[in-house]
């Protein structure tokens, strides 16, 4: 006698989570322009700190258990951004 098929339903396939997008870890530096920053999270320490493989600029601030790599990137872009204002205020001051 023939073999019987087993029905359809017995080989459900399990549906898989869908993963979530990785976040970037290496950045475009704000003083030479090309993508070689890298940030680094130390969970122990609570520190984030970002260095510039080109260039040589680091940067490091306190972190929370929920930040990222680009929380500590972001960050210098803010730190970097109002020294530059500050400094470009305290230029167009002075040449008045």
């Amino acid at each position: 006698m023939a073999r019987t098929r087993p029905k359809r339903s017995q080989f459900r396939r399990r549906a898989r989570a869908p993963t979530s997008p990785r976040l970037a870890t290496v950045f475009e530096c704000l003083a030479c322009h090309l993508h070689s920053v890298r940030c680094t999270i130390n969970r122990d320490t609570q520190i984030g700190q970002l260095s510039c493989e080109r260039c040589g600029i680091t940067f490091a601030c306190p972190i929370n258990h929920l930040s990222h790599a680009v929380d500590v990137y972001h960050e210098w872009i803010d730190t970097y951004g109002h020294l530059d204002t500050t400094s470009t205020s305290a230029s167009t001051s002075s040449a008045h």
